[in-house]
């Protein structure tokens, strides 16, 4: 019986074969529709329940009151980098208002098509 005929990859210009069911080269396979990276729920991002509860700590030690909690995120200070350093203690954690996080994600972590940049400093 004939093999079924391999695939271009999908994305857009490139020249690889799609491995799989996917429709994405080796190269691509981690990417999603139209080449974007693919996103993934929280807890595979480590929002965990040990996550909360440092989340909560920090909230709480910076003097923050618990019905203004969900205005705020938590932000690492140097940015956290699971493969340096997995565990959350050991950085520098500040509570930030989620839009002013948002500017800061956006200017240093290549948001909204942004490049990456080094970030140096406190504020953002």
């Amino acid at each position: 019986m004939p093999r079924k005929a391999a695939n271009p990859c999908r994305v857009p210009g490139c020249p690889g074969i799609a491995v799989g069911r996917s429709g994405y080269c080796e190269k691509h396979q981690d990417q999603g529709k139209y080449g974007r990276k693919k996103t993934y729920h929280s807890y595979q991002r480590g929002a965990d329940r040990e996550w909360r509860k440092i989340r909560i700590e920090v909230l709480r030690s910076h003097g923050i009151p618990q019905e203004d909690w969900p205005k705020y995120v938590i932000d690492h200070r140097p940015p956290y980098d699971p493969a340096i350093e997995p565990d959350h203690r050991n950085y520098t954690l500040v509570p930030m208002i989620r839009g002013k996080h948002s500017q800061k994600t956006n200017k240093f972590d290549g948001g909204w098509g942004n490049r990456k940049k080094q970030y140096h400093g406190e504020g953002g």
